[in-house]
């Protein structure tokens, strides 16, 4: 299996997003999940908290993400949101509350807002879409006081996500897993926005039409593991984002030095990262 290596050198990659709690990622342990992505050059993890816990182990990814990046410094850092598609069965007040928290708290590993945003795939009822909005917007505020880029979550109803972003962003923003048609993803650009390309690349055409018509000044790349992984019958993990880095360039023909160079400075200018 590729390890990000080409044959010009080494080339070296940042997972701009993923979910690594214990109830999502539980195919092999995370700490031997990073480990194999520091041997897949892989050189920070930025791991996604949506307002998911658990119960039976009383554990809430909020925490374990802040706690995580603190046991992993410099290698870990970790983005606090609140996932749309799932606004039906969080603790929303509580999760506001806890977001604002732990920004307030300046935990050295948390390096932004999200996923935040619009989900009308999994969200279909009207007052369910109402509050969706207004969380959006909250946090979209919260990043704009603190400084911190958002992360945007915007299935099926990317145009949405982008005119409330237009109005009301005011940090950088990254399209989280991008999926919004060519001339979307061009308003997106033309906004200064970033779009992230995922491994699912590799195998889905409307990822591989953006990774091909947006500028590659404007793409980060990710995972979304455990999700979206572009190796068949396995999990996602973050040692696997090279693939996303060597398809963009396979489709623009670039090299893949080139690509993984481009979007790793994106990705660590955008998020602050101390690398």
């Amino acid at each position: 299996m590729s390890r990000g290596n080409n044959e010009e050198g080494t080339s070296f990659f940042i997972d701009s997003h993923c979910h690594l709690a214990p109830f999502w990622f539980s195919h092999k342990p995370v700490e031997t999940a990073l480990q194999d992505a520091k041997e897949a050059n892989v050189i920070a993890v930025i791991n996604s908290a949506v307002g998911a816990r658990d119960e039976d182990k009383g554990l809430i990814d909020y925490d374990y993400s802040v706690e995580l990046s603190q046991k992993n410094l410099g290698y870990v850092f970790c983005t606090l949101g609140l996932s749309p598609s799932m606004i039906k069965s969080l603790d929303v007040d509580y999760c506001l509350k806890r977001i604002e928290e732990l920004v307030e708290e300046k935990h050295v590993g948390v390096v932004g807002i999200g996923e935040i945003g619009i989900d009308r795939h999994w969200v279909l009822e009207d007052s369910w879409q109402k509050r969706q909005l207004e969380v959006f917007k909250l946090l979209i505020s919260l990043g704009g006081a603190t400084g911190l880029p958002l992360v945007i979550h915007s299935r099926k109803a990317e145009s949405l996500a982008l005119d409330v972003l237009e109005k009301n962003a005011e940090t950088d923003v990254v399209l989280h897993c991008f999926s919004g048609s060519v001339e979307l993803g061009k308003r997106a650009v033309d906004d200064g926005y970033f779009v992230s390309i995922p491994t699912a690349v590799v195998n889905r055409k409307k990822h591989k039409k953006l990774a091909k018509a947006l500028p590659l000044e404007n793409l980060v790349v990710e995972t979304d593991a455990p999700w979206l992984s572009p190796v068949e019958k396995e999990k996602n993990e973050p040692a696997f984002v090279h693939y996303a880095v060597e398809e963009i360039a396979k489709i623009n023909e670039y090299e893949v030095k080139e690509v993984s160079k481009v979007t790793t400075k994106n990705a660590i200018r955008i998020f602050s990262l101390p690398l």
